[in-house]
């Protein structure tokens, strides 16, 4: 019976403590809306572009192969 107490304290506990409320974290660049600004100036550079992998010419292509 006193495994069972203890069991049922530490229980008791463990969900007592998960409850609690813990303190915002703060983002240093959500907390800065200057810098939104300066990089909505800048062009992003991307790749070439890729062929559609699901494609249906694609997918012929692919079983083609397989057979």
């Amino acid at each position: 019976m006193n495994k069972l107490n203890l069991l049922a304290l530490s229980i008791a506990l463990m969900l007592i403590y998960s409850c609690q409320k813990e303190a915002p974290s703060t983002n240093a660049v959500a907390d800065n809306p200057k810098t939104d600004v300066e990089d909505a100036g800048k062009k992003v550079v991307l790749g070439k572009k890729l062929e559609n992998p699901y494609s249906v010419a694609n997918m012929r292509r692919a079983l083609i192969k397989l057979q």
